[in-house]
């Protein structure tokens, strides 16, 4: 092969990998902007209920205090995109409208909340109300600390996931189903409704939760929060930076 014959397939490689690169651009800034919502049907389209726990103190006229631990199993099928990368933040959306909560004016503070995610050997629908039975092998304390509590938006048809947690460690999805492990302190937070989807008890749903309050009141069903999973956004990065070196170097050697 001629050095014009080489130089013009090193030419067309670097154009095949320019177009590749642009390709991973275009998935990955999408995904970390967006991230993963769980019902993967609710990403754009709001929930069919609406809970409180385990962030609200629910009815907005109650003044009663909050202790509680909440766990919520996402399905596998749901995330299995995801598998082998990062979480690295979790995000609730208020009900939409006409729910009962409107917008909600941040500024209260959390003393503490914990959340720890793991896989679970439990099915969706299957989780017991021994929570400390649900939890995997390999659960992570990805949160641990004081939250303010930010501006919601409530008034749009399908609202936007700004109550974010940005995770101090996060977790590597390995595959499995998913779960969130919420520890609460007692407090007296503002009552609001966050979006969640109710699926009848079928053991294909995507969410279900279970919940102990402090007074040994416990219980489990097929309702669970609508969840955004936020990606970590290096890996975004490191593709970036790793592909515009190659093709640099390739265009360089040409």
């Amino acid at each position: 092969m001629g050095i014009r014959s080489l130089r013009r397939v090193n030419a067309q490689g670097g154009e095949v990998l320019a177009l590749a690169l642009a390709m991973v651009v275009c998935l990955y800034a999408g995904e970390s902007s967006a991230g993963l919502v769980v019902p993967n049907d609710l990403a754009s389209s709001p929930g069919d209920l609406q809970n409180s726990a385990p962030f609200s103190g629910g009815d907005p006229n109650s003044s009663d205090p909050l202790t509680l631990r909440y766990q919520q199993v996402y399905g596998a099928p749901d995330l299995s995109s995801w598998i082998g990368r990062e979480i690295s933040g979790i995000a609730f959306r208020l009900n939409e409208p006409p729910g009962p909560s409107g917008d909600v004016v941040g500024g209260f503070v959390y003393d503490d909340i914990e959340i720890r995610l793991s896989t679970t050997a439990r099915s969706v629908d299957g989780l017991s109300t021994n929570l400390d039975t649900n939890v995997g092998p390999d659960v992570v304390l990805v949160y641990d600390g004081v939250y303010v509590l930010p501006n919601l938006e409530g008034d749009q048809p399908v609202n936007p996931f700004d109550m974010v947690f940005t995770l101090a460690t996060p977790f590597t999805y390995t595959g499995g189903n998913l779960l969130m492990d919420v520890r609460m302190p007692d407090c007296d937070p503002p009552g609001f409704y966050m979006d969640a989807a109710w699926r009848g008890g079928n053991q294909t749903d995507a969410v279900s939760r279970a919940y102990a309050l402090v007074g040994g009141y416990v219980g489990e069903d097929t309702l669970g929060l609508v969840t955004e999973f936020i990606p970590d956004p290096t890996t975004f990065a490191v593709l970036v930076v790793g592909g515009l070196t190659l093709l640099r170097r390739r265009r360089k050697a040409n």
